[in-house]
């Protein structure tokens, strides 16, 4: 409980500086609270209103921080020195993420959002300060043992935001009303009557008569009792002939008293209460013999004469309870009344604020729109002006034209014949380029045509290849593993093969390493050197993957025999790029592009190669064989020509 206690004062401490802050900056007036607010200001402020008070002391922090910024920027530029506050608050580790995100935009309102802002929170700070001291007042009056938590700046001032103004007034007036009335009958009540009600001291002392005949032989309590009666019996004149006689039914009809002022209690007494009547007058309907002197001895009498006294004082009781009742309703009725009249002319002076305020509103429309109408009656007043002037040189120049068109209507007629001939001579040329192009572009659609018919063959031939290949795909997969096989041993054999080409030109049989040497290439070649690059083996792996295609390409198009002519594509391939590999040595300092043209030429030959290749097999034997020959031969030229460049070198292998 303490902790909390200590919590709410912080928070109440913190809000005091806020509004300081926030007072300070937004310089209110002091009429401000009957100045009705704008719709988008009361929807603003209500939704402040709405707002826990944890999430407010949040929203209200991070306000007063972005404040201070801006304060600090705005200080820093009139004293001339660069700011060294950040473009917008930094965000804290002990914040949510989206209460950083927000505290970041607060940077990019304009100084008048901003301002309108701050003015919301000002307002709905001071009404929650205002609603705490009012809290702890009551707290005080309640137990008079509370310290009063005062703020660090005093008392909050009586700063009503224009959203709940009327209810705060009229709460203000209520609760000012019944602590008036509860202050003076506190400071009003005496002792107790016979029936245990407080009966008022004006009322006691001044009409209070004891009777020496009733104070004998009484104890001290029956003093009161006493006092009471004869109170009771000096306003029995006052009753009217319908006051109930039956002190039940009064009980039972009597409304719930409230307390009076002295004053007010003082000036119901005057009006009420007559002059106080004799013995003689409070008992008229007593016998003769009552008013003989009283005998102590005669005890009859006494009883019966203390009996009608109580019967008289119970009506009289009664009968007072009654008019303190009424006079107590007609008293909270005047209350009522009061009220009702001060709510009257509070809402009649604000609706007179907001009449002037209309008023004013409505004179400076009128004056804008009068400055606007004067300002486009001189702006109407300089466009009649310039349209006269305009016209004016527009026939001037009307004027000109004419003159200029008959002279030129004399020189036209001289030169219309030359022009028109001119124009007829150029108008056939063009319409014979036009002939010629749109011959041109005949020819191209028809062109364009037959690639279209060629693509969508093709496309077709790829889409029957591809079903082909999808119904072998079970059969391939069987078969993958004999065909790793075969492959495996055909390397062997190409090997061996390439081996014994080269046996028959070894220059120096009886050695016993054996150099890999290509056919038909002679030892004492001028080809071969020992500064070559390109090795003799791999040269002699290309002839032989050379001459394999060329055998293989006659059975391209048999389905045993696509996937070797496929297998020999891929091992040109291999074999140029091996020897392209070794030609990157090769470097001529005299032409540095040589070798680079070189290299160049046998990578795009050995493309349009692969190319001829998977064409040749598309074409299911349409195509004739001399074109993949034709691919073979400039591939075979080009690596003919880097070789011939760069040289070959001796590779030696220990059979």
């Amino acid at each position: 409980m303490s902790s909390h206690k200590s919590e709410l004062a912080a928070t109440e401490s913190v809000l005091y500086d806020h509004y300081a802050a926030f007072e300070a900056f937004v310089k209110v007036p002091p009429d401000s609270s009957l100045v009705p607010p704008s719709p988008r200001q009361a929807k603003s402020r209500e939704r402040l209103h709405r707002m826990p008070r944890v999430p407010f002391v949040e929203l209200s922090v991070d306000v007063y921080d972005e404040l201070q910024r801006r304060q600090a920027i705005v200080a820093a530029n009139e004293a001339g020195v660069k700011p060294t506050v950040p473009d917008a608050l930094a965000p804290r580790e002990g914040f949510h993420p989206k209460r950083n995100t927000t505290r970041e935009h607060l940077a990019v309102l304009q100084s008048s959002r901003f301002r309108d802002l701050v003015l919301d929170v000002f307002f709905e700070v001071a009404r929650r300060l205002s609603q705490t001291q009012a809290e702890n007042g009551a707290a005080r009056k309640t137990n008079p043992n509370v310290a009063s938590p005062a703020g660090p700046t005093g008392p909050v001032p009586k700063m009503m935001s224009p959203v709940t103004a009327p209810a705060q007034r009229q709460a203000t007036t209520a609760n000012g009303s019944t602590g008036h009335s509860s202050s003076n009958s506190l400071s009003s009540n005496g002792g107790n009557n016979s029936l245990g009600r407080p009966l008022p001291k004006t009322l006691q002392s001044s009409t209070v008569v004891p009777m020496k005949s009733t104070m004998v032989e009484r104890s001290d309590d029956s003093g009161d009792d006493e006092s009471v009666r004869s109170v009771l019996t000096s306003a029995r004149s006052t009753q009217p002939a319908s006051l109930p006689q039956s002190g039940s039914n009064v009980t039972a009809q009597k409304p719930i008293l409230h307390q009076r002022g002295i004053s007010q209690d003082t000036s119901q007494a005057q009006n009420v209460s007559p002059p106080i009547p004799t013995p003689t007058q409070r008992s008229p309907q007593h016998s003769p013999q009552s008013h003989a002197p009283f005998s102590t001895s005669s005890n009859s009498s006494h009883d019966r004469s203390q009996a009608q006294s109580d019967r008289h004082a119970t009506e009289l009781t009664t009968q007072f309870e009654w008019l303190q009742d009424r006079h107590a309703a007609l008293q909270d009725e005047s209350t009522n009344l009061k009220n009702e009249l001060l709510e009257l002319k509070a809402a009649l002076a604000q609706k007179d604020d907001q009449v002037r305020f209309l008023k004013e509103a409505l004179e400076n429309d009128k004056r804008t729109a009068t400055e606007a109408a004067s300002s486009v009656e001189e702006e109407l007043f300089r466009t009649r002006a310039a349209n006269k002037k305009m016209n004016a040189e527009i026939q001037v120049l009307e004027t000109e034209f004419e003159k200029l068109r008959a002279r030129s209507t004399v020189e036209n007629d001289a030169v219309h014949n030359s022009e028109y001939q001119q124009l007829q001579q150029n108008y056939d040329d063009l319409r014979a380029d036009h002939e010629i192009l749109k011959i041109k572009l005949q020819d191209q659609h028809e062109i364009t045509e037959q690639v279209r018919s060629e693509a969508l063959k093709f496309i077709g031939e790829m889409k029957a290849v591809s079903e082909l290949e999808t119904s072998n795909r079970d059969r391939t997969e069987r078969l993958s593993s004999q065909v790793r096989t075969l492959k495996a041993e055909n390397n062997n054999l190409r090997e061996k093969l390439a081996l014994g080409h080269t046996r028959d030109t070894l220059s120096t049989p009886d050695r016993k390493e054996l150099a890999i040497r290509p056919s038909h290439v002679p030892a004492s070649s001028p080809f071969i050197s020992d500064n070559g690059v390109i090795s003799l083996s791999d040269f002699a792996r290309f002839q032989a993957s050379i001459d394999a295609l060329v055998r293989a390409s006659a059975d391209a198009n048999e389905v045993n025999g696509r996937s070797y002519f496929f297998e020999m594509v891929r091992s040109v391939a291999t074999c140029t790029k091996t020897i392209l590999a070794d030609a990157d040595a090769f470097e001529q300092p005299d032409e540095p592009t040589t070798a680079t043209r070189l290299r160049s030429r046998v990578s795009i030959a050995s493309n349009n190669v692969v190319v001829a290749a998977k064409n040749h097999v598309r074409s299911g034997g349409l195509s004739p064989l001399s074109v993949l020959d034709a691919s073979v031969t400039g591939l075979v030229g080009s690596v003919v020509d880097l070789v011939k460049a760069a040289k070959l070198k001796e590779a030696v292998s220990i059979i």
